[in-house]
């Protein structure tokens, strides 16, 4: 008899962190159920992999207060219940990309795989992204430098063999109020 495999997406874009934060731990807490707390279930064998990063110390953009706090909280519930976590806070654009790579690593025989982020993020041209903490973005060109594509994330994910949950807890504020998608500035 052959198994057959299910393969889920979520994606939930949070507006601040304390609906965030409540969404995370009901969300998780009703996927795994009451099975998680019981070792000797099949879903608590489950290899459970989390990618949490909360950026908020800016050096160009406005800093935000509570990313890094809101990470280290949405982490610690997380391995409450029996995820590894890869945390990171205030991550430049090569902490972003080594936090993915070691994220998509562990994930990769992943029953359920998790990625929050709380940041700065915003959406251009139909793709998601988050920004670097050392992200200077007065050009299209910078989106490339210090931005990370969700889509990018997700498709590092594609071994995954069960469940990915995606939390955006982003400020979604235009980084780029000034440029116009061709890339000019705009008059005022």
């Amino acid at each position: 008899m052959q198994r057959h495999e299910r393969r889920q997406r979520l994606i939930v874009f949070l507006p601040d962190w304390t609906a965030m934060a409540v969404a995370c731990l009901l969300l998780v807490g009703l996927w795994l159920g009451p099975a998680a707390a019981t070792p000797s279930s099949d879903v608590g064998r489950e290899k459970r992999v989390a990618l949490v990063i909360g950026n908020g110390a800016y050096k160009a953009l406005p800093e935000l207060s509570n990313p890094a706090h809101d990470a280290q909280d949405i982490a610690a519930a997380l391995r409450d219940v029996g995820f590894e976590v890869v945390l990171g806070t205030d991550l430049d654009r090569a902490g972003l990309d080594a936090a993915v790579d070691e994220f998509a690593q562990k994930a990769s025989d992943a029953d359920t795989a998790l990625f929050y982020y709380a940041g700065h993020g915003f959406q251009l041209e139909s793709q998601n992204h988050i920004a670097a903490v050392d992200a200077h973005l007065s050009s299209l060109d910078d989106i490339e430098r210090y931005t990370v594509k969700i889509d990018a994330i997700l498709a590092r994910l594609d071994r995954v063999k069960g469940t990915r949950i995606v939390f955006l807890d982003a400020c979604r504020n235009n980084p780029l109020p000034k440029i116009h998608a061709r890339g000019h500035r705009q008059q005022r």
